[in-house]
């Protein structure tokens, strides 16, 4: 997409994989060479909608995915940020790894009453008021050196738990999940270090 990436940024720093989901035709790229891979459609294709800063792949709800590789982030803290419009809410959206077995697959869900951060024997859950269909929200997670999952629903604190270990799956990225979502991907950020709630606020505010 062209986009350049500055690691002298407090927000550059630990950025690992970026798509910005902004080319309007063919397959989505990382922003940042060599870290992940351009991520191919399975099942057909998403639609391209709209610009940024609010365009983006609107998902069909069935059939469709986007997979590929991204930087490693086994065995370490993370942070995993993204931009979504939900259509039709409870939804899986995200997965990292392709394992289903004990903190070996990351299961990100949109429902319309919870955000789900999910590593099978480590679970959050954390109930929100409402996530209304057609409007935007982002959804951070993070998991910190001493093992805090965290959720957070446009940059505020919506529920935390320790978890029992790091995640050490894979490195396969699938954006639609299983399949399932629908709605629209504006754009999804990897680090290989939990972000600070200062800073979650501030990637919500600009994330771009």
């Amino acid at each position: 997409v062209g986009a350049q990436v500055d690691f002298g940024h407090p927000l550059g720093s630990g950025l690992v994989s970026s798509y910005l989901f902004a080319e309007g035709n063919g397959h989505p790229t990382s922003s940042i060479q060599g870290t992940s891979t351009p991520l191919a459609f399975v099942g057909g294709a998403p639609t391209w909608v709209g610009l940024q800063p609010f365009g983006g792949l609107q998902f069909p709800g069935s059939a469709v995915y986007a997979e590929g590789q991204i930087r490693s982030i086994v065995g370490r803290p993370f942070t995993i940020h993204f931009g979504f419009t939900p259509i039709n809410s409870s939804r899986e959206v995200l997965w990292i790894g392709t394992t289903d077995a004990a903190d070996q697959r990351i299961h990100l869900t949109i429902g319309q009453f919870d955000m789900q951060f999910r590593m099978y024997a480590d679970d959050l859950t954390p109930t929100v008021t409402i996530n209304p269909d057609n409007l935007f929200l982002s959804m951070s997670c993070t998991l910190d050196e001493s093992k805090t999952q965290s959720v957070y629903r446009n940059g505020i604190l919506a529920g935390s738990r320790v978890a029992s270990g790091f995640y050490i799956g894979n490195d396969t990225l699938r954006v639609g999940a299983n399949a399932t979502a629908y709605g629209v991907f504006h754009y999804l950020h990897i680090y290989d270090r939990a972000l600070s709630a200062p800073e979650l606020v501030a990637l919500h505010a600009d994330p771009y």
